[in-house]
């Protein structure tokens, strides 16, 4: 009895510690995908998904990894995995609507959205993918609906606050977005993606009385430096803010410094609008966001 103790007593704590690890590689594939370290990241989310072969947030992210890389059969593979392994886990159909969201199947998005939120309806990630496909279908009314339930369900995150901002601005509804976005700096000045967000903001709007682009110049360069320089949306919004102040050398600088940035190849919209930015500063042009981009 008392060797049958100790070892049930071994093997819940080899599960917790394995759980502990699966996490920690799936925190740090997520950190190395957003610094562009593609080979990095997959090899973290393996590891997470090796550890903890049944949980269905390992496989699912390991899915939406996929997806940005436009691999969509290894996506819903694992995605299918998961739900396979746990029919009944909200967060593995929410995560399978954000990749049908990438594919731009936007009525399965929202159906395993809303299936997630029938299971869990406290799932703030679920509301955050149904206004994402709102948003890609230029719905701006019903993904700021969304994106409202988000923001009192993490309270350390920025993410619903940059959201309705993002929806409101290519929304063209210019004068609220600008309160969104500010809020989300007030609220989370830590976040170097509030910052960057600002930026663009200041240095695209098409509302003149809304620019700045000294602030978008100082915001820009202060979400660069959170992040060490490793991502060029960020050095993106500088540019957008030195052409918006009429420096387009630095501007033009800041376009070639994005060039030679690590950037996911599978995104063809990217690399055109980073053209189109450059060609405008050429021109000695600033960059105006416009509806709907």
């Amino acid at each position: 009895m008392l060797t049958a103790a100790i070892n049930a007593s071994k093997n819940e704590r080899d599960a917790q510690n394995s759980a502990l690890a699966a996490a920690a590689f799936k925190n740090r594939g997520d950190a190395y995908e957003r610094l562009y370290q593609f080979d990095k990241a997959l090899s973290d989310y393996d590891e997470a998904v090796r550890r903890m072969p049944r949980r269905a947030e390992m496989r699912a992210a390991r899915g939406l990894f996929y997806a940005g890389m436009r691999q969509f059969d290894k996506a819903l593979a694992d995605c299918n995995e998961s739900l396979r392994l746990q029919p009944k886990e909200a967060y593995a159909y929410a995560m399978r609507a954000d990749v049908y969201r990438l594919k731009s199947d936007y009525g399965r998005a929202l159906a395993d959205a809303s299936q997630a939120l029938k299971i869990n309806p406290k799932l703030w990630r679920a509301y955050q993918v149904r206004g994402r496909a709102y948003e890609e279908q230029k719905r701006y009314a019903e993904a700021v609906r969304e994106f409202d339930q988000v923001i009192p369900m993490p309270p350390s995150s920025p993410q619903g606050y940059l959201a309705r901002a993002d929806t409101l601005y290519e929304g063209g509804d210019y004068q609220r977005a600008a309160k969104a976005f500010r809020e989300a700096v007030r609220r989370f000045p830590l976040s170097d993606r509030a910052h960057g967000s600002l930026a663009w903001f200041l240095g695209t709007c098409p509302d003149a009385s809304l620019r700045n682009g000294k602030e978008a110049v100082a915001e820009a360069t202060k979400a660069c430096e959170m992040v060490g320089w490793r991502d060029w949306g960020y050095v993106d919004a500088l540019a957008a803010g030195y052409a918006e102040v009429g420096d387009f050398d630095r501007a033009v600088e800041c376009m070639n410094r994005v060039l030679k940035m690590p950037r996911p190849t599978a995104y063809a919209e990217d690399e055109r609008d980073i053209r189109r930015h450059i060609e405008a500063y050429k021109n000695q042009e600033p960059f105006r966001q416009r509806p709907g981009d």
